[in-house]
């Protein structure tokens, strides 16, 4: 008997266990030893290293927890497994409340921060009794073999007595409650295949995110949410009433505020003002809420009364726009994004860099944005039909430098999808 290392590279792979039978071995018999290890050493290292990929395509970048491929695949297989033996299996889809505002507030490097820790705390509640995995954004599922309907209640209400202890801090100090909504489902009550489930679940969840009966202990702890985040109240105040006014505009200043964010850390702007001009563009164009219907949504070339009364939604946003952090420095930028390189925008006819540093950041992004998404009556450029029109304008209505830098932001959106319907600025 002999037993033989295996090595890959540096580390070692194994051990291999040869029998010799009774008859010594001849010189062809040796001579072939060292060949047939390190074979075999190759193909153990090919396997992990395999294994180590396939682990890698499983996970979430952010979280570490499996990720939405993963988990509807192993949700597929407990159905079946779980209906051959004739077991109960829970589903629970968990949400984060009001994440969106969060984000927008308070920058995504804490937004991801939020996940980790929502993550790290089911992981630890569910060890050996269930998967959890990051379903969305801000989604979670949580699978729960031979649970009952009952034991996945408690489950999910033990977890919603912690986050009521947990004290999550902004690197601000800000001690921010984090509060979450469920949508259950159990197989096979509530459904016998995978879509069923998860649809049962996804509509439970959207329910108790609605629903106007969560009980004396739901609206307090919504009381204190709200004096603790009043900045959320009303910049998601803000933001639904413009997407209430006008769907496009609403699209249109999501859409602007990732862009200008984008360029904003493209030229090394610090985290607190890539925040402030994430607000910015959030809030540029709330001033049309109270724009008349008929000349918003007027789709050719508006007159020069009309003109006049559209210019007008940029001094109505410095007015409406309180309470948010920095306020007065995200007011200054919605009033210039306008303004022209050249001087000859509006309101002030500000020249060159008279204009504010980020009102000639948001410049660049709302074009950008306004070419590049539909509007009923004109489709979308491509991005870089929209880049070389944004090179056309550069020096007249635009920075050039910012628009050479843009460049760059455009490049790196090459593999990401175009964003969704929005608006198309038309003078």
């Amino acid at each position: 008997m002999l037993y033989v290392p295996l090595r890959g590279g540096s580390s070692p792979q194994g051990v291999l266990e040869i029998y010799s039978g009774g008859e010594p071995w001849g010189p062809d018999q040796w001579e072939i030893l060292a060949p047939l290890t390190a074979e075999f050493a190759c193909a153990l290292e090919r396997a992990r290293h395999y294994e180590e990929i396939q682990e890698r395509a499983d996970l979430d970048f952010v979280t570490g927890l499996f990720n939405h491929r993963f988990m509807q695949a192993y949700l597929q297989r407990l159905v079946t497994a779980e209906g051959a033996r004739r077991r109960s299996l829970a589903v629970l889809l968990m949400d984060i409340d009001n994440f969106k505002n969060f984000n927008d507030t308070f920058g995504h490097s804490t937004g991801d921060r939020v996940l980790q820790v929502v993550a790290d705390q089911l992981k630890l509640m569910t060890d050996k009794v269930g998967i959890v995995g990051r379903f969305g954004g801000d989604e979670f599922i949580v699978v729960l073999p031979r649970h009952s309907s009952e034991e996945a209640h408690s489950l999910s209400q033990a977890f919603q007595d912690w986050l009521t202890t947990y004290a999550f801090k902004t690197p601000a100090g800000q001690t921010v409650p984090i509060h979450v909504s469920w949508g259950l489902a159990v197989f096979p009550n509530d459904g016998t295949s995978r879509q069923e489930l998860l649809a049962v679940a996804d509509t439970r969840l959207y329910e108790s995110k609605r629903s106007a009966s969560r009980g004396a202990d739901r609206r307090r702890s919504e009381r204190r949410r709200d004096r603790a985040l009043g900045v959320y109240g009303f910049l998601e105040g803000l933001v639904t009433s413009v997407d209430s006014k006008d769907h496009y505009t609403g699209a249109h200043c999501e859409s602007t505020a990732e862009y200008a964010a984008m360029l904003a850390q493209e030229m090394g702007v610090s985290p607190s003002a890539q925040r402030t001009i994430r607000l910015a563009a959030l809030l540029h164009d709330v001033g049309k809420i109270c724009i008349p219907d008929d000349i918003l949504r007027i789709s050719g070339r508006l007159t020069d009364e009309q003109f006049a009364v559209i210019k007008h939604h940029v001094s109505i946003a410095e007015n409406l726009i309180v309470d948010v952090p920095n306020a007065q420095e995200v007011r200054k930028i919605a009033r210039h994004h306008h303004e022209r390189f050249d001087g000859s925008g509006y309101p002030d006819a500000l020249v060159g860099e008279e204009i504010p540093y980020l009102a000639r950041i948001l410049a660049v992004a709302d074009a950008f944005s306004a070419m590049t998404l539909d509007r009923p009556h004109r489709n979308a450029l491509s991005r870089d039909d929209a880049f070389a029109e944004l090179q056309r304008v550069a020096g007249a209505q635009l920075d050039p430098r910012l628009v050479k830098s843009f460049g760059r932001v455009v490049a790196a959106l090459k593999d990401k999808p175009a964003a969704s319907p929005a608006l198309t600025l038309r003078r």
